[in-house]
């Protein structure tokens, strides 16, 4: 049987895990699922996430899993904003594979609103970061972004402090998306074709939990207290 001090301590460690770490923050994941300009990707969607992680406070990581299971089809551009109140020019990038796929050359950050996702209209213009890949068919297709493969993207702003929140802007187009991808390659009757997807309606948290309230956490103490002290009587009685 579980002892008082047993039990305190266990609240006591529950407490603790309970309280919101200083370095801890909540993702920002999006999933790409809406085709807002060309033809719908006929793999099954969502068919990007891109998940931005706060490594610490002036870095995030930005997880980007593609999921296209028909096997013509690739991603070869991503395009994403930032906080207007942040200078682009402070911003450092890093992306992670650069072959297979095959990364296109790192795009010159100087001016908010500069990048237009290609293929995807004017709904798609109003970008302040845009990722390119390959789309060679060479060596079957390896340097494309395609099936479950994922890149990271490591960006670095110790001026302005960014967070996984730094990115949840949407672009100046019609779309309105915080972030968006072109996909090509996409089947039809008469060959293929290509077709721009962004975000949907919700951003969901990327599988950090959120902190409990101050309330939450004093009543959790509160009941460990309480049965610490019931098991306590209850064991002096017993003797």
């Amino acid at each position: 049987m579980l002892n008082f001090r047993s039990l305190l301590g266990a609240g006591a460690v529950a407490c603790a895990l309970l309280m919101p770490a200083g370095a801890a923050r909540a993702d920002q994941a999006y999933t790409l699922n809406n085709t807002f300009n060309g033809t719908a990707p006929t793999s099954t969607s969502p068919w990007l996430t891109a998940t931005f992680h706060t490594v610490a406070t002036g870095e995030v990581v930005i997880t980007l899993q593609a999921n296209l299971n028909v096997a013509s089809e690739y991603i070869d551009a991503f395009a994403f904003n930032v906080d207007p109140s942040i200078a682009l020019s402070h911003l450092s990038i890093t992306v992670t594979p650069t072959t297979n796929p095959t990364l296109q050359a790192l795009p010159t950050l100087s001016a908010q609103n500069a990048f237009n996702l290609s293929g995807a209209g004017a709904a798609g213009s109003g970008f302040d970061v845009l990722l390119g890949w390959s789309n060679s068919g060479a060596g079957g297709g390896a340097a494309r972004f395609e099936g479950s493969e994922y890149v990271t993207v490591d960006v670095k702003d110790l001026a302005d402090d960014i967070t996984a929140s730094s990115f949840a802007f949407a672009n100046t187009g019609s779309a309105g998306a915080i972030v968006a991808a072109h996909v090509a390659g996409i089947p039809t009757a008469g060959g293929t074709s290509s077709g721009a997807i962004m975000n949907g309606p919700t951003v969901s948290n990327g599988g950090s939990v959120p902190a409990p309230e101050p309330a939450s956490m004093t009543l959790l103490a509160g009941a460990l207290f309480g049965l610490g002290m019931l098991t306590r009587r209850r064991g002096a009685k017993a003797a």
